[in-house]
């Protein structure tokens, strides 16, 4: 078939009214034709592949600007039927140039030569066939005079459209130069096929208003090898109902649109679908706001060099019912903001960055993944890199968003980063990738459900971390696994901040598998909620101090269990209430089967808080060596306290340290056996003579007591002693077994001259302190000295009563 080329200009007024005939001229090929037609007072221009013998143009003149321009390979337009006579050859131009060119015409026999032209029309309408407008210099090598090389251009005012007839076939081709147009509509008609092929360094597509891509059939858009496509209003691929539009950029193509829009389906279908593929350096989409999947679905694909930025917003899967994705892979993408799965009941929307470790994502504000009842993912691994000011992970009733990093994948937040809020369902899995978060990080808030895995090296951190932070019904895990693995909080770690309650919120932690978590200040396990954190499997917990059911109502539990397993706090651990909040929640502390906790000061308790050091787990208070505690053990060591009035169960061995009952007054309940040993400190508060007034500690479980070290009596609350007064300070059981006797006692807040002795009580087992005289109070610490006790409670047999008395200077 011969390929035959148009030529419009305006210079032909010396052919009114006459059929240009063509002349074949070199260089060009012997199939390449150029010719000139005539003016026709129409003003529909017909371009239907009619020939006169094959060498004439029939009929038609060179557009003005109110024409329409209707081109039809089959020779038919709708309502026109083409004018005779029809083209004998079969040949059907394909090509308009609007370039300047060289004319071997029969005016006057001579050579001419035709400037470029400038055409203005109001509409093209391309019903089928191929077509190439190229608006290029097509001067050639024969002319005895060379002109300046000239482009020219074609304007359409109205609407463009590309495949207006059902089931029918029309492309488009445009090159080195510029067309510009109004309203676009690419493959306009159900079940047509429409191509718009936009190609080379100088060929410019402008679009004034709309471009619909596949606006109700299959339309494709291809911008390629450095050429350049703009559109003042929305580019939508995929629009009505059933419709499908393609979107290719490669060869350093570029397109900017105001919006762009994958699967717009318009009038409430579902079923339309737009893709958009940008591939190779230098290749770029630039929009204010990008839809990928609008309410139908859309597909994106970012590869080798090649950038897509959205101005505004970049949205995968809005208010759609199908799914929807964008791939970025060895790419780049930008945006203000980024969300994937927003408004509507689609769960399958997707975003992947990764392929290499040039994949980039940088979105100047949030990203949100999963959000108003629509679900999402945002997949990021073999290196990619993801960058926000915010992050935020299935909220707003989402029922699944989620984000998975990998394989070296990279989240950077600059500020908060929260997952599962507002009754949303959020998760995040780290699997050997590495999420930063510059603000707080809640994990489960306001009633929804937030999931967080770190593991196989991967590293979370965060300035500061909740695990299930507010709100009724508020659940949040996180699970530390893997050696190597780390979690990093810059302020605290709380777990379980919400309110109590029928409906608590509900926090959950796990390290294991020699991973390791530490906050910088506290970590709380059942701040006002639930919480539980479990350590296993080698697993390593620090941080300055440990709160375990603080706040009244709450209910935290700690285990820590397994040889290499450890909470090493650095400072003090609370458990069950707190110094500056009082008496708190139920507060479980637990070592077991080898499982080390140390506390770098004082180990506090409230009457709800128990400490576990049973089945071989450790405990040391003070900064020791943790490999003198014995399996079962709670040691304290010099620098070390023990206080409050908790549970301990398990040994407890006072090597050095202090053990301070109460808050002020209160009593320590201690279910094995109490070992003070030489250097050891039992610090008693006596502000009065009942029960509850002074300290106390109970043993009446215990097997064995031993007492050695010091014993200090401090007097407060104004109070001191009448002759007569007793205080039993260690309740001790029917079989606890009494070995040795306290060292020394120190008097502290009575003037000298108080006489008392430190007796064990033979009928109830009590030690006791008994007042000889009446005391002083003063409220600066007495001048007494620390005075020997000679002989105090050596007892061998439990019925065997030492009486000492000891009088004051």
């Amino acid at each position: 078939m011969y390929s035959t080329y148009v030529v419009l200009a305006r210079r032909i007024a010396a052919v009114t009214g006459i059929a240009c005939s063509l002349a074949l001229w070199a260089p060009a090929r012997a199939d390449d034709r150029y010719w000139m037609f005539q003016f026709s007072p129409s003003d529909e221009i017909y371009f239907n592949g009619a020939f006169a013998g094959g060498q004439y143009w029939h009929g038609f003149s060179v557009p003005r600007a109110g024409d329409v321009l209707h081109f039809s390979a089959g020779g038919t337009a709708p309502g026109f039927p083409a004018r005779p006579p029809l083209n004998p050859l079969g040949q059907n131009p394909s090509s308009v140039f609007f370039g300047d060119f060289n004319y071997q015409g029969r005016i006057g026999g001579t050579q001419s030569h035709w400037d470029a032209v400038n055409a203005t029309v109001a509409r093209v309408i391309i019903h089928n066939g191929s077509y190439e407008f190229n608006f290029g210099s097509g001067v050639g090598g024969w002319a005895p005079t060379q002109p300046a090389p000239s482009q020219g251009s074609l304007r359409i005012t109205d609407e463009t459209h590309i495949a207006d007839l059902d089931g029918q076939s029309a492309s488009l081709a445009i090159r080195q130069g510029t067309l510009t147009s109004n309203g676009v509509y690419i493959a306009k008609a159900f079940n047509s096929t429409g191509t718009v092929d936009v190609r080379g360094q100088q060929a410019r597509w402008s679009v004034g208003a709309w471009l619909d891509v596949g606006s109700a059939g299959l339309g494709t858009l291809n911008v390629a090898n450095g050429a350049h496509v703009t559109a003042a209003g929305a580019l939508k691929a995929g629009v009505y109902n059933g419709s499908t539009g393609r979107v290719n950029v490669s060869g350093g193509g570029v397109l900017a649109p105001r919006e762009l829009i994958l699967g717009e389906g318009t009038n409430g279908n579902f079923f339309s679908h737009g893709t958009l593929s940008v591939i190779g350096t230098g290749s770029s989409v630039e929009a204010t706001n990008v839809f990928v999947g609008a309410t139908g679905s859309g597909d994106a694909d970012i590869r080798n060099g090649a950038h897509l930025s959205a101005s505004s917003v970049l949205r995968v899967g809005s208010l759609a019912q199908g799914g929807s994705e964008l791939l970025v892979s060895g790419a780049s993408a930008s945006a203000q903001s980024f969300w994937v799965g927003t408004i509507g009941q689609g769960q399958n929307n997707a975003c992947t960055i990764g392929g290499d470790y040039s994949s980039l994502l940088s979105v100047a504000d949030e990203i949100i993944v999963g959000s108003q009842q629509a679900g999402g993912r945002l997949n990021i691994g073999f290196g990619g890199l993801v960058s926000s000011a915010r992050g935020y992970v299935g909220i707003e009733s989402s029922p699944n968003g989620g984000v998975s990093i990998t394989d070296n994948g990279a989240w950077n937040v600059a500020g908060e980063l929260r997952v599962g809020r507002n009754h949303g369902s959020g998760s995040v899995t780290v699997n050997h990738g590495t999420v930063t978060a510059g603000g707080f990080m809640p994990i489960g808030e306001g009633g929804g459900a937030g999931t967080v895995l770190v593991t196989n090296g991967g590293s979370l951190h965060a300035n500061d971390l909740a695990v299930a932070d507010a709100g009724v019904g508020t659940s949040g895990s996180l699970t530390v696994s893997g050696t190597g693995t780390t979690v990093a909080s810059d302020f605290t770690v709380t777990v379980g901040a919400g309110p109590g309650g029928a409906d608590p919120s509900h926090g959950m932690v796990s390290v294991s598998d020699h991973a390791a978590l530490s906050a910088a200040n506290a970590i709380n396990v059942g701040f006002t909620s639930r919480g539980s954190m479990s350590v296993t499997g080698g697993g390593s917990v620090q941080s300055a101090f440990g709160r375990v059911g603080r706040i009244s109502g709450s209910e935290g539990t700690v285990s820590v269990s397994g040889t290499g397993s450890r909470w090493d706090t650095a400072s003090t651990m609370f458990v069950g209430g707190h110094t500056a909040t009082g008496e708190g929640g139920s507060g479980l502390l637990q070592a077991r089967a080898q499982g080390l906790i140390t506390v770098g000061t004082t180990l506090e308790s409230w009457s709800q808080g128990v400490v576990d050091a049973r089945s071989g787990g450790r405990i040391l208070v003070g900064p020791g060596n943790e490999n003198l505690v014995l399996p079962g053990t709670l040691r304290i060591v010099p620098g070390g306290t023990l206080a409050g009035n908790g549970h301990i169960l398990g040994r407890v061995v006072n090597a050095g340290g202090i053990i301070s009952p109460g808050h002020s007054a209160g009593t320590l309940v201690i279910e094995d056996e109490l070992i003070n040993e030489a250097g050891s400190v039992m610090a008693m508060e006596i502000g009065g003579t009942v029960a509850g007034a002074y300290d106390q500690i109970n043993l009446l479980t215990a097997t064995n007591l031993t007492l050695d070290g010091l014993l200090r009596l401090t007097f407060v609350d104004n109070f001191a002693p009448r002759a007569g007064d007793v205080f039993n300070l260690l309740l001790t059981g029917d079989a606890t077994v009494v070995h040795g006797a306290f060292a020394s006692v120190d008097v502290q807040n009575l003037l000298p001259g108080w006489s008392y002795s430190v007796e064990l009580n033979e009928s109830s087992n009590i030690l006791q302190v008994h007042s000889l005289n009446d005391g002083t109070f003063i409220p600066a610490p007495s001048a007494v000295g620390i005075v020997a006790l000679i002989g105090l409670l050596r007892i061998r047999r439990r019925r065997q009563v030492a009486h000492v008395r000891t009088v004051g200077r």
